[in-house]
């Protein structure tokens, strides 16, 4: 039974005022592999760098995902470098192993905004509120652009609204008043980069949210993580 590898090359900007960050804050790496729903029961990843072989955990029926987190890129290059990954999977069908290259990363060069920064960190959930944001223009590597807008829960971390699979055109998402039911947030900007183990590409600039609507006191905050991949 076949699986699906995958990586995910990731740098995070945080935005603390209405100005657009200018530094990454960190990166962050994945490693996974998507699986028939009951398949398999354990994996591991195999690859150039310190840390191999890994064992990726199993977060959903259907996926396993590992990684780690970097103050710098230099640092997550010398944990998982250029090269051959090769995913293993066991279970109860035969034991599979399916590999990927990640040969490059393929940053997008757009650093995420929230271009209406101060007015966010006044929003009352209980009211309709539109938030406006930079478009972003893919890396020439990747074919294909999307931009996402999620509200998560600040304390379940749960999606308690979304808006997904934009144009990387759009610059704004409508949010109905009470769409979700909790107080503290931060406002946290995603824009990803990516190219798929299965040879295609695609980029994405993802906003997310969380909120705690019961206190209705935000601490805004945005993030960019540039994600890329390679097949």
């Amino acid at each position: 039974m076949a699986i699906t590898p995958y990586l995910f090359d990731n740098q995070v900007f945080t935005q603390a005022s209405d100005a657009a960050p200018i530094l990454p804050s960190y990166y962050f790496f994945n490693i996974g592999a998507l699986i028939p729903a009951g398949a398999y029961v354990a994996a591991t990843a195999t690859y150039p760098g310190i840390g191999s072989p890994q064992p990726l955990p199993l977060i959903e029926s259907t996926r396993f995902d590992g990684g780690g987190t970097f103050t710098t890129l230099n640092d997550l290059h010398s944990h998982y470098q250029f090269g051959t990954y090769t995913v293993t999977a066991f279970g109860s069908q035969p034991t599979v192993s399916t590999s990927i290259s990640y040969q490059a990363d393929y940053f997008t060069n757009v650093v995420p905004r929230i271009t209406n920064f101060s007015t966010l960190s006044q929003y009352d959930p209980s009211l309709d509120f539109t938030v406006h944001y930079n478009s972003f223009t893919p890396n020439s590597n990747v074919t294909t652009g999307y931009t996402f807008f999620n509200i998560t829960d600040a304390l379940t971390h749960q999606v308690v609204f979304h808006s997904d699979f934009q144009n990387p055109s759009s610059t704004s998402t409508g949010i109905t008043g009470r769409s979700f039911s909790s107080a503290s947030a931060s406002a946290i900007v995603r824009s990803k980069s990516a190219r798929t183990c299965v040879a295609a590409t695609f980029a994405a600039l993802r906003f997310l949210v969380p909120s705690d609507f019961l206190r209705k006191t935000w601490r805004p905050r945005s993030e960019l993580s540039t994600r890329a991949t390679a097949s």
